[in-house]
């Protein structure tokens, strides 16, 4: 019987158990290949380490937590000031910490309410 060269020789010998198993690793590349692909492109891997939440809130006030690939969190309390088109104006007080409670949150808010007051006079 004359063997058949290369590849079909090889796939002819193989079992049906062998067959599976090299399935299996070809089928455990795709997401290895992904997983590859992410933690190779820094705009993608960026994407992923980066979080931003908005938190509600009872004050009047947004409430809004961000952190930057590999930084610490970030809090931010705003409230809006104007409006031009679709455009918003805001103005906002930055936090390196979580607002402790309601009541640091509703602090910050009255005075944001009063700058934007101040910048509403004529």
């Amino acid at each position: 019987m004359i063997e058949p060269p290369g590849w079909l020789g090889f796939l002819k010998g193989l079992t049906l158990t062998q067959a599976g198993v090299i399935a299996l690793v070809l089928l455990a590349m795709i997401p290895a290949y992904f997983v590859y692909r992410v933690l190779g492109d820094p705009a993608l891997l960026d994407r992923f380490m980066s979080s931003y939440r908005v938190i509600p809130s009872d004050s009047g006030c947004t409430i809004r937590s961000a952190a930057e690939s590999g930084e610490p969190e970030q809090w931010s309390i705003s409230t809006g000031f104007a409006l031009a088109g679709t455009e918003q104006y805001t103005v906002n007080v930055v936090l390196d910490h979580e607002p402790a409670d309601e009541k640091e949150v509703a602090g910050h808010c009255a005075t944001l309410l009063l700058i934007v007051e101040k910048m509403h006079e004529p």
